[in-house]
């Protein structure tokens, strides 16, 4: 592919809309949720799963691009992973994972897989 190929190829990418990458699974879950700028913690509750992200819930302030840290149960493992926040909406808010270890993707993958086989 040419450079100038390429960069049309992005320009039509950044243009489009956020496309779901992996399967989400609904569940309710409550997390706490660490705010990795100011330290504050405060309870959410996780509404819907995937390997790439999750959509939660909460009453605290919290922006788009923000970086947070959530921890939830999820069967019978803890989660713990970082995300950046993509899209909030009211009292929800999106993140896309971006700091999940290996072993935490596996516990993920684990799950989802075992729920979808069900």
């Amino acid at each position: 592919m040419r450079k100038e190929d390429a960069s049309v190829a992005m320009e039509k990418a950044e243009d489009s809309p956020l496309k779901r990458l992996s399967t989400r699974i609904s569940l309710e879950s409550e997390c706490s949720v660490c705010h990795q700028k100011s330290r504050k913690k405060f309870v959410g509750k996780v509404s819907n799963l995937s390997i790439g992200g999750l959509k939660a819930f909460t009453s605290a302030d919290i922006y788009t691009g923000d970086l947070l840290q959530l921890e939830f149960q999820l069967g019978k493992n803890l989660i713990k992973l970082s995300g950046i926040v993509i899209r909030v909406s009211g009292n929800s808010f999106i993140i896309r994972n971006v700091y999940s270890s290996l072993e935490e993707k596996n516990k993920l993958l684990k799950y989802i897989y075992s729920y979808l086989s069900a």
